[in-house]
């Protein structure tokens, strides 16, 4: 009797897996090149032999095809002549010299992109709309969700090369003697605060949203302070937090923590919303759900898929508290951050939460910093001239010009150092950045966003969210 065979059956790779495997090749990859260009860098420069060791003449033999002249022949090309014949070697320095050249000005627009992250959307004007819910009104945990879905799709995603200020600040703003005032704040054209109004309207029977003064920017008076902390999570950003569930306590500890406490004028809790358009972050949690598919509880994995199936925004969380005290300020601000344990999600061995930042303390209204004075400005022309003279009658007696013609490029750097280090430390004395951090933490600015212009190596720089 002939014996049967079961053919085997292959499960095929889901695509949470093949991301995670692609991440990996991609990160191997980086790594071979950067590798190879420090080789081929550092190589010709290492001495031959080494304790008696002739190396090159071992390895020479391997590398003999570098010399071969390329093209081998002569190739006639319209309009730009003959191809000239050099070593292979000398092409592929010359080509890692143009790459090397075109990451060096990605570079440049990367921290071009970073800094107008920071900067532009300073200043931008916001509106807020106060939203006001009957008490009578049903409401489900899904509401929420359902709320967050349509509104990522009616504002549109930020472009890092084009920074903007963040659409949506949801705000919840307590003062004292009167109820916890809950509103939204846009940023962006009239047509998108008319339609975020009337969805708003749409949560229910009797919903009132009414365009007011931003309650915590009122309060904000000379001789007042602003006390702030930012939490962020504290595991990575693919674990859920608990949100999702049985029990939803977060919001209600947030809403108790509220209470303004004793010389505390309003305090609040304030979340900056950008919506993600690329559907590749769930990716990562989903993988993440398979690795921990045999770890994680029932309810662990209910919290891991209600994240991958939810909206994605670039968030920033900040406590805030208005006060005539500091010291009153920060105490509320850490009350408000110890409501943040109710957002504590067990998943597997590990645990997520939210976790909130040291208190800063700044005055409740920053001045413009001054201008450098003008004596600094002339001091340090005069001496960026001195020093620039220095360097070309240096060049030019001891003849390193004619060797290496791109040291004269130091000179004109030369021109502007001494005018530059005055400036930063002026800018240093006089806490010039104290503007830009007290305008950013009112007018709802993120975290720079990482803006991938550098070949290969962009998820080295820093982290996209």
């Amino acid at each position: 009797m002939a014996a049967s065979v079961r053919k085997g059956t292959t499960r095929p790779e889901s695509q949470a897996a093949s991301y995670a495997r692609q991440k990996g090749q991609q990160h191997a990859m980086r790594l071979g090149a950067l590798l190879l260009i420090v080789t081929a860098c550092v190589l010709p420069r290492i001495p031959s032999p080494i304790m008696g060791l002739d190396w090159w003449k071992s390895v020479r033999p391997s590398l003999i095809f570098l010399w071969i002249s390329l093209p081998p022949d002569p190739i006639e090309l319209p309009l730009l002549g003959t191809v000239p014949q050099y070593p292979a070697l000398q092409w592929l320095a010359w080509g890692l010299a143009a790459f090397l050249a075109f990451v060096a000005l990605t570079l440049v627009m990367h921290v071009g992109a970073l800094y107008a992250q920071r900067t532009r959307p300073l200043g931008q004007p916001r509106t807020y709309l106060r939203v006001t819910v009957p008490a009578s009104a049903p409401g489900k945990p899904t509401d929420a969700l359902v709320l967050l879905k349509s509104l990522h799709g009616m504002v549109p995603p930020g472009n890092p090369m084009q920074p903007a200020p963040a659409p949506l600040m949801l705000c919840w703003t307590a003062r004292p003697e009167r109820k916890i005032q809950q509103g939204l704040s846009v940023a962006g054209p009239d047509s998108l605060t008319t339609s975020l109004q009337k969805r708003l309207q749409g949560i229910t029977s009797g919903t009132k949203v009414i365009a007011v003064d931003d309650p915590l920017l009122a309060a904000l008076q000379p001789g007042r302070f602003l006390c702030v902390a930012e939490a962020r999570l504290l595991a990575g950003a693919a674990l859920p937090i608990a949100v999702v569930g049985k029990e939803h306590t977060l919001l209600a500890a947030l809403l108790s923590a509220l209470a303004p406490q004793a010389g505390v004028l309003a305090a609040g809790v304030r979340i900056i919303q950008e919506p993600i358009a690329d559907r590749r972050w769930r990716l990562d949690v989903l993988a993440l759900l398979e690795q921990l598919k045999l770890d994680a509880g029932t309810d662990e994995q209910q919290a891991l898929k209600a994240k991958a199936a939810g909206p994605a925004f670039r968030c920033r969380l900040l406590l805030m508290a208005v006060a005539d005290d500091p010291q009153a300020g920060a105490a509320q601000v850490q009350t408000i951050a110890a409501a943040l344990a109710a957002s504590a999600q067990a998943v597997a061995a590990n645990t997520q939460r939210l976790q909130a930042g040291p208190v800063q303390v700044l005055p409740a209204v920053v001045q413009a910093p001054p201008h450098l004075p003008r004596r600094h400005t002339c001091v340090g022309l005069l001496a960026g001239v001195l020093l620039a003279a220095m360097l070309a009658l240096l060049l030019g007696r001891t003849g390193l010009a004619h060797m290496h013609p791109l040291a004269w490029a130091v000179v004109p750097l030369a021109f502007g150092l001494p005018l530059l280090a005055l400036a930063a430390r002026w800018r240093q004395r006089t806490d010039a950045e104290l503007p830009r951090r007290h305008a950013a933490l009112l007018g709802g600015v993120l975290p720079p966003r990482n803006p991938q212009v550098v070949p290969i190596w962009w998820p080295w720089l820093g982290h996209t969210s």
